[in-house]
């Protein structure tokens, strides 16, 4: 009648787990292998319950899944009087018992406690009423009898698993198994990757340039025109005179002269003067471009090359002069594929000199005068290296960079014009190409220390609560916000009263309140598919901007006055679309405390919200509530506007550098002399011709920022604001003399301090300092711009103020590129062509097949060409150009000749360490052009592990490993694990399916739930070999790849024994680990129940019977590891406890220890949640074979008797005897003589001998009368 069945698993009877969505991406950050460390797993417990996520049933209420705390009403439902959104997002009241509405997450509470109470209503009756009404009564039947032993059946199940509970074994288990369902609870709500299509950036790129193509030839003016063809006829006929001359012989001294005052114009030039070609005239470069052409036909001694009779060569005088003119000509234009075409010239030039190489070129140049020119790019400064020099000299992260040597030493002669070696003059412009790179390159992936000194940092002074920090004691130092780091980059991050509001590289908003316990970040929504590129917030503010891409502003928070542009003054919790501005190409925002302000990309302000004090520039004081165009400034162009607080003020500069200012006048802070306000922008004298860019407002003072660097401030001096060391007010601007000379590229204003940033990365702070805002909190104000603490080897790009906290934010190591950077960055087709050619040439014989080590010209021309390289590839990958465009589609010949240098000189072995560090760094940084597809990538990965790769070590060799990481790390990237294992899941459903259609009902039975050893299908010999590799059949080459390395420190310990091997042992996580790991976790979050409980075979469909087979399968392929590693594990283990702990050490490290115990815990959690899932899949009977080997390691542990008491006693039962007994290990254990033992006796001791071993009894003696006893 009652029946006893399977309860729902719960941590303990007293506690649930109710996971709360918001929680979700802290737990998919959870590395599940803490699980099994007990300190870890105490942390992530605490974790689940100072979220309320682990909660007991009280009367103070219960967190329902959105985190809010919910009460039971006295209908007996639970309320926690949120809003209640309907299926169109339209509110529907509140949820509370007045409304009667009941939101979703306290519904799923209401739901949970029916179910409670039907379980507990459908549990038999206790059993002691009905044996004492029998005492009495009547004598009960058979049926009362059997009602009385189901009910002693559940009480007698319910003591032993309470009793079970208490237990340390169990506790911990049902511990991880809560953290696991948390984990996996997050994973399945996680939405999946979608394959990217073409990037709406290369579309849009391609129509600009469509555009720019269509529309040159009918812009250009008449004028240019006849420009145009004067200077071709000009050039024609120079050109026509040289040839004549050089064929007659006469006038050479004349065209020795033009080349060298030709070349010494050049010379007069700037570098890089042509590089921005919008600015300069096209007639200009089409002369320059006509020059060049003609003076490489002098230089290859080729003045008519249809001409059909022999001619006198071009002087060789002549011919270097022109050299040099090609090399003048490549530093003024400044891109890379100019420089590369000279080299590869250079490189043509001496090959043809010494080996006939071309016989179109019909000179024997081998060297030229170009020491100056070589000279010229000695001088180009680099920019400021990303990585701090006390990194360079890290010793674990050394390296040489052999072009960095090479320019080290190198001198010139002291003669300008004594030749130089022409392959000579391509390295030194190599090298000096791969110096100005050097700064640029993303950062050495290997290099672990200096990855983690550049990756980009949030750092905070002042007052948070999450801090633990209040008014009265604030914490000194900075704190570095790591909860930011998930975000994915920031741009920018800005302060409002009692928030902070980041802006993700990715585009999304996310707001962090100052005041809450715990540091955490709420997503903001309500944009739609826009991307956000800007935000704005004022430190006295309630309400906030944001820009998106199109020219779209939205706004949010408090709309008293009109603030937020939408006609009213409605609070708004959600970003809200302003439509008044919609159209108008809004390119900048500001907030002030109660009023806002937007320039449209023509350069009109449009400002609204309070406009007391005339601060709206509109000409009265009336409040506005929707954007209204400053019509004072009709006509001028702004590039900048800023916004005041209280008595506020207005700033405004203009593209000419001019600055405007309206509103409240007190104190000086318009910059005017006086204390006068105005309702309209007035020009600021003072600061005519200072060329500002940029302006702020404060409390009461402005600042503004000019093109050189410089900062003037005027207002209120109060508390030090203004930074002039004084507290004195100053009417009109006055610049800052305290920054020592360095240029000012950003500021941020507070109400009472201020942050500037330095172009080197800086940061000055002055004002007002009592929370710590600005360091030291003991100082109550920095008087004068002070360098701000804690920013050592970091370069600042950004920085916001709030009321009394600072924030900076450092460059990231993969911050972008500009797709166009003199000398070092063209992203064009050329440059990737004369980088595969030069490539072509300098690299052959790079893996000692021929002369080892190369000459160093070789060297340092292929380290400087992969660098290069690398450096394109990533700009090319940061602005997500079209690939097609640049010779770099899928399966060209361009990336096929690449992708076949670089893989050869990461993974070869013999490669010298610089070259193949240079290759494997491009490699790492270019995989998503070089190799496109995640099947490609598993093709080759595959290729790789089958054939073996290992050295007669036994071993993979450095270059093998990196491309097997490398590979491995490329397929968990962009989802390929989880498309691949979409593919594997069909692809076992499909084979089930047919199965069962052939075989008929017995099929799927007779297929899951036998025992035949688990298969992988092997590939038919006929199957084409560019299809995709199976997922299994990659899974079995990594575990076996694994095995042999395992296998491989087993042999060696038995051959080297425990004093070689102990700190060869080193416990370091492999990126084929990784995805393995990911893997399984993938599929166990696939069969894991999003909701509710599987407990019959019809809820299972296609899918879940695919996932079924699949983790079979898997798990065969792990106990054949097992068995392959294990027996040898314990032979070696059994020779004495050092081997034991050297074997574990070994066996932990391995799959063994890292996959196993995840995987049997998972197992056990879908054995709970959805047992016929895993009774359908037949997954536990295949790990029967392993258990045999498990048990006769583990026997061999010292201590195992000790600990498993410890694990499955009642808590302080053991712990109260174990300390009686003493386990010594046999080295411990003393050893007594006979003659020892009778001295002993004789000085009145008592020591007895029992089966070999002595014990003292003289205490024994004293307690017990009874001798006999003994």
């Amino acid at each position: 009648k009652y029946g006893l069945k399977e309860t729902k698993m719960s941590w303990t009877f007293e506690t649930k787990l109710r996971p709360q969505t918001r929680h979700d991406s802290k737990w998919l950050k959870t590395d599940l292998q803490e699980l099994f460390v007990n300190d870890c797993l105490s942390q992530l417990w605490n974790e689940l319950v100072k979220d309320g996520e682990i909660a007991m049933g009280t009367n103070h209420g219960l967190y329902n899944s959105a985190g809010v705390l919910a009460k039971k009403g006295q209908t007996g439902k639970f309320y926690c009087g949120m809003k209640v959104l309907t299926s169109d997002n339209e509110s529907a009241g509140f949820c509370g018992p007045i409304t009667g509405s009941n939101c979703g997450p306290c519904a799923a509470l209401n739901k949970e406690e029916d179910e409670d109470r039907a379980e507990t209503e459908h549990a038999p009756p206790p059993s002691g009423p009905m044996i004492d009404s029998w005492t009495w009564g009547q004598e009960p039947d058979t049926e009362k009898l059997e009602d009385c032993l189901i009910s002693l059946l559940h009480e007698s199940q319910q003591l032993c698993t309470e009793a079970a509970c208490t237990s340390l074994s169990v506790t911990r288990l049902q511990q991880r198994l809560a953290v696991m369902e948390r984990y996996f609870s997050a994973m399945s709500r996680q939405v999946p990757p979608e394959k990217s299509g073409p990037s709406k950036k290369s579309q849009t790129n391609q129509t600009n340039l469509n555009k720019q193509k269509s529309n040159v030839k009918p812009m250009e003016k008449a004028s240019m025109g006849l420009a145009r063809v004067g200077s071709r006829a000009a050039l024609s006929f120079a050109f026509a005179f040289l040839r004549r001359a050089w064929r007659s012989g006469e006038d050479s001294d004349l065209c020795s002269d033009l080349l060298q005052e030709s070349l010494e114009a050049l010379q007069s030039l700037p570098e890089a003067s042509l590089f921005d070609e919008p600015s300069v005239s096209g007639v200009w470069l089409d002369v320059v471009d006509r020059a060049g052409k003609f003076l490489h036909t002098v230089v290859a001694g080729d003045l008519n090359s249809s001409a059909q009779t022999s001619k006198l060569p071009v002087p060789v005088s002549d011919q270097q002069l022109a050299l040099a003119l090609i090399l003048e000509i490549a530093v003024q234009h400044g891109t890379l594929h100019h420089m590369l075409a000279c080299v590869m010239l250079l490189l043509n030039l001496w090959n043809n000199s010494h080996h006939d190489y071309d016989n179109r070129v019909r000179c024997n140049l081998y060297s030229a005068p170009l020491i100056p020119v070589l000279k010229r790019l000695q001088h180009i400064p680099s920019a400021k290296s990303r990585v701090p020099d006390h990194a360079k000299w890290d010793e674990t992260n050394y390296y040489v960079s052999p072009t960095e040597c090479f320019l080290k030493y190198l001198t010139y002669p002291e003669d300008q014009s004594m030749p130089i070696d022409l392959r000579m003059s391509a390295l030194v412009i190599m090298s000096h190409l791969d110096r100005l790179c050097q700064p640029l390159l993303p950062l050495n992936p290997s290099l672990k220390n200096q990855r983690h000194n550049m990756s980009q940092e949030v750092i905070a002074w002042g007052w948070f609560a999450w801090k633990g920090a209040n008014p009265s004691s604030p914490t000194a130092g900075p704190v570095i916000l790591d909860f930011l780091n998930e975000v994915g980059g920031v741009q920018q991050v800005v302060c409002g009263e009692k928030v902070l509001i980041v802006l993700a590289g990715n585009g999304n908003v996310y707001l962090v309140s100052y005041a809450s316990e715990a540091a955490s970040m709420y997503m903001m929504s309500g944009f739609g598919e826009r991307e956000v590129v800007r935000l704005a917030a004022h430190p006295d503010g309630k309400h906030y901007l944001a820009l998106t891409k199109d020219g779209e502003v939205f706004s949010w928070g408090s709309g008293d006055g009109g603030r937020l542009g939408h006609g009213d003054n409605i609070l708004r919790e959600e970003p809200t679309l302003i439509k008044s501005l919609s159209g108008k190409n809004i390119v900048h925002i500001a907030c002030g405390s109660t009023y806002s302000a937007a320039v449209t990309g023509h350069g009109e302000l449009y400002m609204w919200g309070r406009g007391n004090y005339g601060r709206l520039g509109l000409g009265g004081t009336e409040d506005q509530t929707v954007p209204n165009l400053v019509m004072a400034l009709k006509g001028h162009r702004v590039i900048d506007v800023a916004c005041g607080s209280g008595d506020a003020q207005s700033l405004a500069v203009t593209d000419t550098g001019a600055l405007y200012s309206w509103g409240d006048g007190d104190y000086g802070k318009l910059g005017r002399g006086g204390s006068d306000g105005c309702k309209t922008p007035k020009v600021v004298e003072k600061l005519m011709g200072q060329d500002v860019v940029k302006v702020f407002c404060g409390a009461q003072f402005s600042m503004a920022l000019t093109k050189s660097g410089a900062v003037f401030s005027w207002g209120k001096g109060d508390n030090f604001r203004l930074g002039h060391g004084t507290e004195e007010h100053v009417r009109v601007p006055k610049q800052i003399q305290y920054f020592g000379g360095r240029k000012i590229v950003d500021m941020s204003v507070g109400s009472m301090h201020c942050l500037a940033v330095t172009e080197d990365g800086d940061v000055y702070g002055w004002g007002r300092n009592e929370h710590g805002q600005l360091g030291d909190p003991s100082i109550q104000f920095l008087t004068e711009p002070t360098l701000l603490p804690g920013l050592e080897g970091k370069k600042i790009i950004g920085a916001s103020c709030g009321n009394s906290q600072s924030f900076v934010w450092s460059y990231g190591g993969h911050a972008m590129v500009s797709m166009r950077v003199p000398f070092v960055v063209d992203v064009t087709r050329a440059t990737f062509e004369l980088l595969d050619d030069l490539l072509g040439e300098v690299c052959d014989g790079m893996d000692a097949q021929t002369d080892w080590p190369p000459p160093q010209e070789k060297e340092c021309m292929a380290v400087a060409g992969l660098n290069l390289l690398n450096l394109q590839l990533h700009a090319a990958i940061s602005h997500n150009e079209n690939l097609e465009q640049l010779g770099l589609n899928p399966g060209s010949s361009l990336v096929t000749s690449l992708k076949r240098r670089i893989v050869s000189l990461a993974s070869n072995s013999g490669v010298i360490s610089t070259v193949q560090m240079a290759a494997q760094n491009t490699l790492q940084n270019g995989w998503s052009i070089l190799l496109p597809t995640a099947e490609e990538r598993a093709r080759t990965l595959s290729m790789l592990l089958s054939s073996g790769g290992h050295t007669e070590a036994g071993g993979m060799s450095s270059g093998q490993q990196f491309m097997t990481n490398l590979l491995v790390t490329s397929l968990m990237a962009d989802g390929g694990l989880e498309f691949a294992m979409e593919a594997a899941i069909k692809k076992e459903s499909d084979s089930l399916e047919e199965r069962k259609s052939m075989a008929g009902k017995h099929s799927r039975k007779s297929s899951l739930d036998s025992g035949v050893p688990v298969q992988i299908e092997p590939r038919p010999e006929g199957e084409d070999a560019s299809a995709t590799i199976p997922l299994l059949q990659l899974i079995e080459q990594l575990l076996r790849n694994s095995c042999l390395h395992t296998q491989l420190l087993l042999h060696n310990l038995a051959r080297d024994g425990v004093v070689k091997m102990e700190d060869a042992v080193v416990r370091d996580s492999s990126p084929s680990l990784d995805l393995l790991l990911q893997f399984q976790r993938l599929l166990v979050a696939r069969m894991f129940p999003k909701q509710g409980f599987l407990t019959v075979p019809s809820d299972l469909d296609s899918e879940l019977l695919g996932c079924g087979s699949l983790l079979r399968k898997y798990i065969g392929l792990l106990c054949n590891h097992v068995t392959d590693i294990l027996p040898l594990g314990s032979s070696l283990a059994s020779n004495s406890g050092k081997h034991f702990s050297l074997v574990s050490r070994i066996i932990t490290s391995d799959v063994t220890g890292v996959l196993l115990p995840e995987l049997l815990t998972c197992l056990v959690l879908l054995q709970l949640k959805s047992p016929v899932v895993v009774e359908t899949a037949g997954a536990v009977p295949v790990l029967e074979q392993i258990l045999d080997i498990l048990d006769k390691f583990n026997t061999l542990a010292p201590g195992l008797y000790r600990e498993e008491k410890e694990d499955l006693a009642w808590p302080g039962v053991w712990s109260q005897n174990s300390d009686k007994v003493s386990h010594k290990s046999p080295e411990d254990v003393q050893v007594i003589r006979r003659a020892d033992l009778e001295n002993h006796n004789k000085d009145g001791g008592m020591w007895i001998v029992l089966h070999g071993k002595v014990y003292d009894i003289q205490d024994f003696k004293t307690k017990v009368n009874n001798r006999a006893v003994l």
